[in-house]
């Protein structure tokens, strides 16, 4: 029974995690067109979509894990940066916990 507890807990942590990340993904975006348009455009305009064939948010997030913003200075996305990357870290813990659930239940239930 416990098992269960133990699952559904880290599934609903990373979907909150996920959503998170999506919305501060999406204001990094918003202050980029707001604050410097000209770079923002010459990124192609990300958006938040998801488009087959589409490059220009796979671009950004390149972008945004590289740092490669750091020269314009901006403290709002520096601080979007941060929340992000505590994100991404977070949301890898959870999904390796999710992963070695079943071999710690396995395991459990042969002792």
């Amino acid at each position: 029974m416990y098992w269960n507890v133990l699952y559904v807990v880290p599934v609903l942590l990373f979907i909150g995690l996920t959503m998170k990340y999506l919305l501060e993904v999406q204001a990094f975006l918003k202050q980029m067109a707001d604050a410097h348009n000209a770079l923002w455009h010459e990124m192609g305009a990300p958006q938040l979509k998801f488009q087959f064939g589409d490059r220009s948010y796979q671009n950004a997030m390149r972008y945004i894990r590289e740092h490669r913003f750091s020269a314009l200075e901006d403290e709002v996305l520096e601080s979007h940066y941060q929340t992000i990357m505590k994100l991404e870290k977070s949301a890898i813990v959870i999904f390796i916990v999710l992963f070695l659930l079943p071999f710690a239940e396995f395991f459990m239930a042969a002792h």
